[in-house]
C-alpha cells in the first residue's frame, strides 16, 4: 500500500520559533504565543482532516494529536538547527512524524 508523507517548510518557522523564544525571557507574553499556538493547531487539524477526508486517507492518531506532534517536532528540528547542532538535515527526520495511508478495503 502506498504512503504519503508530508512535511512543512516555511519561513514563517523561523519567525515561529524567535516568537516562542522571546516568551521565555518575556512572561506576560506566554497568552500571546499560546493563543497563536491553538490557532496554528486547530488550523492545521483542520486542513489535515480536510485532505485526508477528500483523498480517503487515514491517520493513526487522532488528528488533533497529530498535528501538535507534526508542529512540535517542526519547531523542536528549527530549535536543534539554530543551536549549532553539527548534524545533517536527515538527521532529523520531519518527514517520518505524519504518515498518510490509504483506508483499507475492509474498514
Amino acid at each position: 500500500m502506498p504512503t504519503t508523507r508530508l512535511t512543512s517548510s516555511s519561513r514563517a518557522v523561523p519567525l515561529a520559533v524567535q516568537a516562542m523564544s522571546i516568551t521565555r525571557r518575556r512572561p506576560e507574553l506566554h497568552p500571546v504565543a499560546e493563543q497563536s499556538l491553538a490557532v496554528l493547531f486547530r488550523q492545521a487539524q483542520r486542513d489535515l482532516t480536510t485532505i485526508l477526508e477528500r483523498h480517503d486517507w487515514v491517520i493513526d492518531r487522532p488528528a488533533d494529536v497529530e498535528t501538535r506532534t507534526f508542529w512540535s517536532t517542526v519547531f523542536g528540528a528549527r530549535l536543534i538547527s539554530e543551536s549549532g547542532f553539527g548534524g545533517r538535515s536527515s538527521d532529523i527526520d520531519l518527514a517520518g512524524v505524519l504518515t498518510i495511508r490509504a483506508r483499507s478495503a475492509d474498514r
